[in-house]
């Protein structure tokens, strides 16, 4: 039998390329990426420079800042890194080829997607100084487009004004309004917290400044971990049909019960550490578990480089790839690994059978303590919701909305209300503009002897 198609083609050779990317697929490609976060931007150019800094095999400044004005069509965000820069041939290549697999055995990225996904904001603006005395400078544009100023030789004034007094990189995002950019104190936690940044900061020096305030000194950010009482589990072992890849699991049990935050910059969660990079915090499938609140830990899974490397070779030489690893471990979002990759299965499921016993203490100590709310727990409940308010005067001032949260609380003795929505009105411009609101609920204002009714229904229009 052959294997041919149900009609017979032209005995003609068939013209042959490569599949164009469109200057709107860039920009959706881009878009897709960095999801309209300018945290994605800023967490991407700051691991570029540690790469850059690793490379060179020395320690060195990463500075950070920001503008925030609500008067001009673009707001800056700038990282500087004192790493040896970029060569005009370098720039070319790693910046003008979307997908080439650019860095080497030390970096994080795979894809040569990375710091350009910025121009998904406005424009990204690259300029280097090498240790060779070369400026090198290249601006990329939302739908792809590129401006290639070539190479000259950096003069003093040049280095003063871009703050490289040696060789290093200077990467500017022109973040365009509508999109905000977090005001200072939003970006000095998120940054601080940052799951992927943490090993960053532990031996980096990383600075915050404000560009909309110059007379703010910049801030060293360093990450402060939960305080623990005791060390829980530490334990190596291999995950099956992964040969050679050894994983080791530390669990620490935390004085206090961890927030539930699904964020980026949660302090709850078990890091899961490549080889050179931290990819994400996850209790895996205790995610929805109460007791897993009480641990957190690091579980260093060298073999996710490995695999991932792998993977990239085998695409470049047109290889097939073993059904362990057919797609790629880490998502092209920088959301860390695939939940659907056969090795996260089987990572799971290593995990979870040893955070299991430990939970599962956890919360039968929970239950013999008795599930009865106190006024204690009740203070603790309005201290939580008044959290919540203010995170959210936040979002919306980063937003640019004006907000009024209302009353902080209810007069001492008066029954709460039973619904609330925070703001009470919001204004929005049409066209697609979004606000966020804050509905709050009280239990105890249906009485605790009452059934509760069905939910109340909330119109927002």
């Amino acid at each position: 039998m052959t294997d041919t198609l149900p009609f017979s083609p032209p005995d003609a050779a068939p013209v042959t390329g490569n599949v164009q990317l469109t200057e709107r697929g860039f920009r959706e490609q881009a878009q897709a990426a960095m999801r309209g976060d300018v945290m994605r931007a800023l967490v991407e150019l700051v691991t570029n420079s540690d790469d850059a800094l690793r490379r060179a095999k020395r320690d060195g400044n990463i500075r950070i800042a920001a503008e925030h004005s609500r008067n001009t069509l673009y707001n800056r965000i700038v990282v500087i890194d004192d790493g040896p820069g970029m060569t005009h041939a370098q720039m070319q290549e790693g910046l003008l080829k979307a997908g080439n697999r650019t860095s080497v055995e030390t970096d994080r990225g795979f894809w040569g997607f990375g710091a350009k996904d910025a121009s998904a904001f406005g424009r990204v603006e690259f300029q280097s100084i090498t240790t060779d005395g070369d400026y090198n400078r290249m601006v990329i544009q939302k739908d792809g487009r590129y401006e290639d100023y070539g190479s000259r030789p950096a003069d003093d004034a040049l280095r003063a004004d871009l703050g490289i007094a040696r060789a290093g990189m200077r990467v500017t995002v022109y973040v365009q309004r509508p999109i905000a950019v977090p005001q200072h104190k939003t970006l000095v936690d998120r940054l601080t917290r940052h799951v992927q940044l943490r090993d960053i900061l532990s031996h980096q020096t990383v600075s915050l400044a404000d560009l909309s305030n110059p007379d703010r000194p910049p801030m060293v950010l360093r990450y402060q971990p939960p305080d623990w009482i005791k060390n829980c589990l530490d334990e190596t072992f291999a995950i099956p049909g992964y040969q050679g890849a050894e994983t080791r699991l530390v669990v620490y049990r935390c004085q206090s019960r961890l927030a539930d935050e699904r964020t980026p910059w949660r302090d709850s969660g078990i890091l899961v550490v490549g080889r050179h990079a931290i990819h994400q915090a996850t209790y895996f499938g205790f995610d929805n578990r109460s007791g897993a609140l009480w641990f957190t830990g690091r579980l260093e899974c060298p073999v996710i480089d490995d695999l991932q490397g792998d993977y990239d070779r085998r695409e470049e030489l047109h290889q097939a790839h073993p059904k362990t690893n057919f797609f790629p471990l880490l998502t092209r979002t920088r959301d860390g690994l695939d939940p659907t990759h056969p090795f996260t299965v089987a990572l799971k499921a290593q995990v979870d059978a040893r955070l299991s016993p430990l939970v599962d203490d956890v919360e039968k100590e929970e239950a013999e303590q008795g599930d009865v709310e106190s006024e204690d727990t009740k203070r603790r409940l309005r201290e939580c919701a008044r959290a919540m308010e203010e995170e959210f005067r936040r979002v919306s001032e980063d937003r640019e909305g004006d907000v009024d949260t209302g009353p902080q609380d209810n007069p001492p003795g008066a029954k709460p209300a039973a619904l609330e929505v925070i703001p009470p009105s919001i204004r929005l411009d049409p066209g697609g503009d979004e606000r966020r609101v804050l509905i709050r609920a009280w239990k105890e204002a249906w009485g605790d002897d009452e059934p509760l009714p069905d939910p109340p229904l909330v119109t927002v229009r």
